[in-house]
């Protein structure tokens, strides 16, 4: 059956025809805000609800992990019928059970765990910098890998990417803004991360922390903290 992926509306319609349907059961999940929930069949269905009927009807479905993952609060657990209970955390390393290559539950588990923590993903040992260093790895392109990386790091601390290359905090919300200038909350980090009498290049020009800040309250003035600093 073809989908638009994203569409809720051709989620619903999927389901209704399928509904056994694993992607649309995970696409409609995507497409729903945090508090709103969707009718497929005779019911009305959560955000967290539509990834737990993905896994049930595709119990390898890894993005669908990832995803359910991502709802689920640090203390929360929720149980997925046969499989079992899951936290946040055994969802992402599910996940990764099932597709190593899957940067964003690489990125998802760095976020989730905390600075010294060490899980067992494959049966090595990884720790919260080592995941998002395997996010990066494997896709260079997002800029949340990039800034979830920069977040993790000291200030002066370095991190090896291999093949010679090493990259320090700022550097990583450089990378991490240049892939997508309308992200507020690296221009902020990357602000947080300079030297007040320090400038930096950045996305052609050389900014100021200040200018940073200013930089994130253009996309998104609702930071009080920013408008805070600025003052």
């Amino acid at each position: 059956v073809y989908m638009r992926p994203f569409c809720k509306e051709g989620c619903i319609n999927v389901l209704n025809r399928d509904f056994a349907h694993p992607e649309a059961w995970n696409n409609l999940g995507i497409c729903l805000g945090d508090d709103e929930r969707a009718g497929a069949g005779k019911m009305t269905y959560s955000k967290k609800d539509c990834f737990v009927k993905a896994i049930t009807h595709k119990p390898n479905f890894a993005d669908a992990f990832v995803n359910l993952g991502s709802c689920l609060s640090p203390v929360e657990v929720i149980t997925i019928g046969d499989l079992g209970k899951f936290t946040h955390k055994a969802c992402f390393i599910k996940a990764l059970e099932m597709d190593a290559k899957l940067a964003l539950g690489w990125c998802r588990l760095s976020v989730a765990l905390s600075r010294g923590e060490v899980v067992v993903v494959n049966g090595d040992k990884v720790t919260k910098k080592m995941c998002i260093v395997k996010a990066v790895g494997l896709d260079p392109s997002s800029d949340v890998a990039w800034f979830t990386l920069g977040c993790a790091l000291l200030p002066d601390e370095v991190v090896s990417l291999g093949e010679g290359v090493k990259v320090d905090k700022k550097e990583c919300f450089i990378k991490a803004v240049e892939l997508n200038p309308k992200y507020d909350a690296v221009w902020s980090s990357l602000g947080n991360a300079l030297n007040a009498d320090e400038t930096i290049a950045v996305c052609g020009g050389k900014l100021t922390a200040k200018q940073c800040y200013i930089k994130a309250l253009d996309i998104n003035e609702n930071l009080p903290d920013l408008w805070y600093s600025l003052a």
